[in-house]
């Protein structure tokens, strides 16, 4: 008779075998997951000498709860449009105004060492925020001028967060020609009811790219505006507003990859808000392979509302009534004033106005 014989090491290799497998089938699977949650896996340093370092070379001390504005604002004066990096090491930097890129605004570029390490905060209650001032100021601003010429601006693995009691506070209004943009940045606000986490509709604005972006609170997420020069956005989180995820009028925007998860009845985007007006019939908004989600109480009624033109494509909608609302006010008369795009099924798999 045959008799088969297996030692306990064997087994304890072949088990160990299977269980290589089993990890390798299932890691692909938990990375690709449409739920991302960020960690501080970026570590993001340079050669000593080749960047900009605040901390090193102007004395900014990040965590001690002091005022850094000054010496960051230094930095960014010292090296406008030198095509320097400044860069910042992992920590809260206070500020209790609004950093300018400064000079022409070009050729600037601020980097953190990781988007979750490294935040600069505006202080709770900053007497620049309050209500009484008249006019909304951001944490950072890049001044718009007369002509397309703010080539190269970057903002890269840095997280904004406006603080508590700042309600005149923006997160970021940024421009840049040609090349250039944001990648791997946060803005966050713990309030709904006020201000834009990231403004691109002011001046000469693109083309740029706007990467990795998440956008937390704020009345409106992102606002674009302006017909010049387009801009492009890729894996985008809106999570949280107010009134709109984005806000486009005029402008020529593409994006593939927004993920918006919404808890008041609002649509993540916005093409155009005037019916009737030309200037703001022009916007284009083009949206692929994108989620859009609704998970408030209550109903709401649309996902995207376009008064300019739009193609979508590969939409996963969810918790909305409809997919779409077009209004035609500006067409001769004849055709319908407006229109309601019901859901393809739990999306829409393709589409156009």
């Amino acid at each position: 008779m045959f008799s088969l014989r297996i030692s306990s090491k064997k087994i304890k290799i072949l088990l160990l075998f299977l269980l290589g497998v089993i990890f390798a089938l299932l890691v692909p699977t938990l990375l690709t997951s449409t739920t991302a949650v960020k960690t501080n896996s970026e570590n993001i340093e340079f050669p000593e000498g080749s960047v900009v370092d605040v901390v090193a070379d102007y004395g900014v001390m990040p965590d001690d709860g002091l005022d850094d504005t000054a010496g960051i604002q230094q930095a960014l004066n010292d090296y406008a449009d030198q095509n320097r990096i400044i860069y910042l090491r992992n920590g809260v930097y206070d500020i209790s105004d609004t950093l300018v890129f400064a000079g022409a605004q070009r050729f600037n570029t601020l980097q953190g060492q990781s988007e979750v390490g490294t935040i600069i905060r505006l202080m709770d209650r900053s007497p620049l925020f309050a209500t009484e001032v008249g006019e909304r100021k951001p944490l950072l601003n890049i001044p718009p001028g007369g002509s397309a010429d703010r080539f190269q601006n970057e903002i890269y693995n840095i997280t904004f967060d406006v603080g508590s009691d700042n309600p005149m506070a923006d997160g970021l209004w940024f421009i840049s020609n040609n090349q250039g943009g944001l990648r791997h940045v946060t803005v966050k606000s713990s309030s709904d009811k006020e201000g834009v986490g990231l403004s691109l509709s002011s001046g000469l604005n693109g083309p740029m790219l706007a990467k990795a972006i998440s956008i937390e609170g704020f009345h409106t997420g992102i606002r674009t505006g302006n017909a010049v020069n387009s801009q492009t956005f890729e894996d985008i989180h809106l999570r949280n507003q107010g009134f709109a995820g984005i806000y486009n009028t005029q402008q020529v925007i593409t994006i593939r990859k927004l993920f918006s998860e919404q808890r008041s009845p609002i649509p993540a985007l916005i093409n155009g808000d005037d019916p009737g007006s030309a200037t703001h019939w022009f916007g284009l908004a083009t949206m692929v392979d994108s989620t859009l989600k609704y998970s408030g109480e209550g109903s709401a009624p649309f996902a995207i509302s376009i008064v300019g033109n739009a193609y979508g494509k590969n939409l996963s909608i969810e918790g909305y009534k409809n997919a779409a609302f077009m209004d035609y006010a500006y067409f001769p008369s004849g055709l319908v004033e407006n229109e309601l795009l019901p859901l393809d099924g739990t999306g829409i798999t393709e589409w156009t106005k």
